[in-house]
């Protein structure tokens, strides 16, 4: 049977002639990245925290997708000048969908601020704006250019799942402001940026099956063969 992928919707409001209607969504990429690496995509809209274990139970997998920016009040932060909006019921549901998943030990792959969620989750921190609180910065993490189209390059990590999939130097896009400060102990940085902004991490006990990427492979994964390669891996490993 092929694998149920869970990933994680976000919300936003319509605005009608008459009323604000909220809905749940997702960039359609995801959904087909996952179908055509041969999973059965299935979107999760934000609801209770107490509810995560009864989806996670119909899952084989969870994707944490990008979007807001993360409360910083889960890494113990005040809000930064330039913090962007933040949706606090999202962060709770989705922690918890994370706790779920590990307790089922089923496979979560964390893209943007998926990858930076997991890192809070566990432990870790993060810079709130990568422009004004990383001396380093040298590239451009929030391209200007269409997000389809590739613009820095990353070094991998030779001992990561990644290096089989992209070798040692790959091409990415690059849709962030936010990004990895203090490392969680529980994970291992696995890509970089030139200016050495983590780009991926891996959870340092196997078994557990997270991984997170700091770019977007589901906007490129028709024409960069390892990006589908990315979501291939996963959905893979959903099937063990």
């Amino acid at each position: 049977m092929q694998p149920v992928i869970g990933i994680l919707a976000s919300e936003r409001e319509y605005v009608d002639v008459l009323e604000y209607l909220p809905f749940s969504y997702i960039p359609s990429a995801y959904a087909e990245a996952i179908s055509q690496a041969g999973g059965i995509p299935l979107i999760v809209p934000i609801d209770s925290p107490d509810k995560a274990s009864a989806f996670v139970s119909h899952l084989d997998g969870i994707v944490l997708a990008g979007g807001h920016d993360i409360d910083p009040s889960h890494f113990n932060e005040q809000p930064h000048l330039q913090l962007g909006n933040i949706l606090p019921k999202r962060d709770q549901f989705e922690l918890a969908i994370i706790q779920a998943a590990i307790n089922k030990q089923i496979p979560i792959l964390g893209v943007c601020r998926g990858m930076q969620l997991l890192n809070v989750f566990f432990g870790g921190t993060l810079y709130q704006d990568l422009m004004s609180q990383y001396e380093l910065i040298k590239i451009q993490h929030s391209q200007k250019s269409h997000p389809t189209i590739l613009t820095h390059s990353i070094e991998v990590e030779r001992d990561s799942v990644l290096y089989p999939i992209m070798g040692h130097k790959h091409q990415i896009n690059s849709l962030h402001h936010q990004g990895v400060k203090e490392l969680a102990p529980a994970f291992k940085a696995i890509a970089w940026s030139d200016d050495r902004i983590i780009e991926a991490i891996e959870h340092s006990d196997p078994s557990l099956n997270i991984l997170g990427v700091q770019w977007h492979p589901e906007l490129l994964f028709k024409e960069d063969n390892a990006s589908f390669k990315i979501f291939e891996y996963f959905v893979n490993q959903t099937k063990k």
